[in-house]
């Protein structure tokens, strides 16, 4: 259900306010300091093709720096359930893209600065490579040595799986929505919605039922069981007459269609996790802790991959004949 996360995170996060909240958290101090985040605005969103359009959800803002000029500052969802490790290349084609872009309209002018911001929400946390330079085939040494000669870029990476829920940034929507999107992978998310109805009120009071809505949609398709009736009175309470009737219907429509089509999808994602973490477990008893780049590998793979890669390892010499077969 990818498009469940991308609705819910372009809802919430395409208001300035929230995006700067998630931003600004991200930014060292220098860069932080030096834009006027009270003055972001949204932008159109660059022009992708379909391969690109269907691995990114992108969310562009205009942000002033306070001494003159602005900068252009895109949040990339990364809905995957598991870290890419290619992302480096993928957020390089789109900054790429928006440089195009903006050369396209005015030739003779100067690339805006692009600042992409990866969130993820992964079920473990992102051990992918957070460089291009990483993904480049020439030793560490010769990398380090050519230095400023080779293309670079690193991500502003928000990964969910490492934060705790009371650091996460955000305002009200935003901070609520983060929260969410870090437990999507648990069977229940009534019980967040219930413990921080606070923040879904000051959601509904500063931008209407509209994005209150889009959060309690998410929590409706995303958990396995409806609300108790208590707490579904304490939120019904927070929305207004005609939002009040949607969410009813809404819940009473997903009871009448039921959920097979998401527990497939969750017992499908289970099974991946299970073969991921018995390779895991060959590799470590056959070759010892993997390297990096195996780890990455495995998690990126899919079902049918990752079965043939364990009938390898259990007589493969070295890693290398696992993943990297002649």
């Amino acid at each position: 259900m990818p498009h469940l996360h991308d609705t819910l995170f372009r809802a919430i996060f395409r208001d300035p306010a929230e995006a700067a909240d998630l931003a600004r958290d991200l930014m060292p101090p220098p860069i932080r300091d030096a834009l006027a985040w009270d003055a972001l605005k949204p932008v159109p969103g660059v022009l992708l093709d379909e391969q690109l359009r269907a691995r990114i959800t992108d969310l562009r803002f205009e942000a002033p720096w306070r001494e003159g000029g602005h900068a252009q500052l895109t949040l990339l969802f990364e809905h995957q359930s598991r870290p890419d490790p290619e992302m480096p290349w993928r957020v390089h084609q789109y900054v790429h893209r928006v440089w195009e872009e903006h050369k396209s309209r005015a030739p003779r002018a100067k690339l805006p600065l692009v600042l992409p911001i990866v969130v993820f929400h992964g079920p473990r946390p992102w051990k992918a490579p957070r460089r291009l330079s990483a993904l480049i085939d020439a030793p560490e040494v010769a990398i380090a040595r050519l230095g400023p000669y080779v293309p670079e870029l690193q991500l502003f990476l928000e990964d969910l799986n490492a934060r705790d829920d009371t650091t996460l940034p955000g305002r009200d929507g935003g901070r609520l929505t983060l929260m969410l999107l870090r437990h999507s992978h648990d069977p229940d998310l009534w019980p967040i919605v219930g413990q921080h109805l606070g923040l879904l009120s000051a959601l509904q009071r500063r931008r209407g039922d509209g994005a209150a809505l889009s959060v309690l949609h998410y929590v409706y398709e995303r958990s396995e069981r409806s609300p108790d009736v208590a707490l579904l009175a304490e939120v019904r309470g927070i929305l207004n007459p005609p939002a009040r009737e949607d969410l009813m219907r809404y819940g009473e429509r997903l009871r009448m269609e039921g959920r097979q089509e998401g527990r497939q999808e969750g017992r499908q994602e289970a099974a991946v996790e299970a073969t991921q973490r018995a390779l895991l477990t060959v590799v470590r008893v056959r070759f010892g802790a993997p390297p990096e780049w195996v780890e990455a590998k495995i998690l990126a793979a899919d079902a049918e991959t990752l079965h043939e890669w364990i009938t390898l390892a259990a007589a493969a010499p070295n890693l290398d004949a696992v993943f990297s077969p002649a």
